[in-house]
């Protein structure tokens, strides 16, 4: 038939240009293969020649007889040394271009491999349909015989058909036409939601870049407050120390006389200096129950009775040392700093306040053991 036979030579047509065109990228690779094998050999003997050339000269080094010859020809061996690393080098690289253009190669022919089975498929799909072409055709040439033999015209085709065939057609042009505008739709979907996905994909870049800036600037407030604890506790430890030298200083007093009627006079307040006798002076016990700063304190006054008056202080801190306004100044910084998200900055600012507490309620128990130490210790002099 001339139908089959068209179909056919195009057939083998394309199966003759694919192969073709398998065959020479195959040729091609394998000579590219072979030239790198040859470089590769090439390369191996050139680094045996300078193997041999080195050889010859450590060899030529050790006969050298004198200083200069022996300078010369070590800064001879170094240069040869350096080329062979060199030449090493680029082994090392063209090797590794080697390998990868095999592993290319061997992708490539995995590729043309599944090509070459799905042109046999389809090979093999196209002689089943030919197969059944020849068949309809057979059928369609027998039934043309029978109704020439009825006495029908089978020449020209009836009107049924050419209408049959007009509404086939106008059917598959308006499926044709459907798919075409849904294709349509789906590429300009598909390019919209590529640059949503995009902005998206900046919004989280950003999110992650604010993230790290975050925890940069959390481990920046968690290093402050450490050296804020650190600085606080050494400064209520100064404050003890100092605190302990004072009652220290009370009790090595001389001429202090302690009874229990001082005891007892001491627990209620004493009367002011200018009630009292010249010669009696009377130590008085500051009150402790006040809420005042860690580093105030008043100073002791200490009078003795044949000396002339005199005020003893023992060693009193200022009313706000320089060490606490530093640990105020820096925490009411560290609490303004709002750099950072509202949900760290309470937590941080809940932390320092905690950290106040613990201290205020650790300052407030040294300062009653003082005041009990101090009311132990309380006498009037005679």
């Amino acid at each position: 038939m001339p139908y089959t036979e068209d179909h056919d030579t195009e057939n083998n047509n394309a199966k003759d240009m694919v192969n073709d065109k398998a065959e020479k990228e195959r040729s091609e690779h394998i000579k590219h293969i072979a030239s790198y094998k040859e470089e590769k050999r090439q390369l191996i003997s050139e680094i045996e020649n300078l193997e041999n050339v080195l050889n010859k000269l450590r060899l030529e080094f050790e006969d050298m007889p004198t200083a200069n010859e022996l300078s010369r020809r070590r800064q001879a061996w170094i240069d040869e040394e350096r080329d062979i690393a060199k030449k090493e080098d680029e082994l090392v690289a063209k090797q590794k271009g080697l390998e990868e253009y095999e592993k290319e190669i061997e992708v490539i022919e995995g590729y043309l491999n599944r090509r070459q089975k799905m042109c046999d498929h389809k090979e093999q799909d196209l002689k089943t349909l030919d197969d059944q072409l020849t068949e309809l055709n057979d059928e369609l040439q027998q039934y043309r015989e029978d109704l020439k033999r009825q006495g029908v015209d089978v020449d020209s085709p009836s009107g049924k058909a050419k209408l049959n065939w007009e509404y086939l057609r106008g059917k598959v042009i308006d499926r044709e036409k459907q798919l075409e505008t849904t294709i349509k739709n789906i590429r300009s979907e598909n390019i919209a939601n590529c640059a949503l996905i995009a902005v998206k994909d900046q919004t989280i870049n950003d999110l992650k870049n604010k993230m790290k800036e975050t925890d940069e600037l959390l481990g920046k407030h968690e290093i402050k407050i450490k050296q804020l604890e650190s600085r606080l506790t050494l400064a209520i430890h100064e404050n003890n120390q100092q605190t302990g030298l004072d009652s220290n200083c009370t009790n090595n007093t001389p001429q202090s006389s302690i009874s229990m009627n001082s005891r007892k006079h001491s627990s209620s307040r004493l009367p002011s200096i200018g009630n009292q006798s010249p010669q009696a002076s009377t130590y008085q016990v500051p009150n402790f129950d006040e809420k005042k700063p860690t580093n105030m304190r008043r100073p002791l006054r200490i009078s003795l009775p044949n000396p002339p008056e005199e005020t003893v202080h023992a060693n009193p801190d200022p009313p706000m040392g320089t060490r606490h306004k530093n640990l105020v100044s820096e925490g009411r910084e560290l609490r303004k700093s709002n750099s950072m998200p509202s949900k760290h900055r309470r937590r941080t600012v809940g932390h320092l306040e905690f950290e106040r507490s613990r201290s205020k309620s650790q300052t407030d128990h040294h300062m009653k053991i003082d005041a009990e130490k101090h009311s132990s210790t309380t006498c009037i002099v005679m």
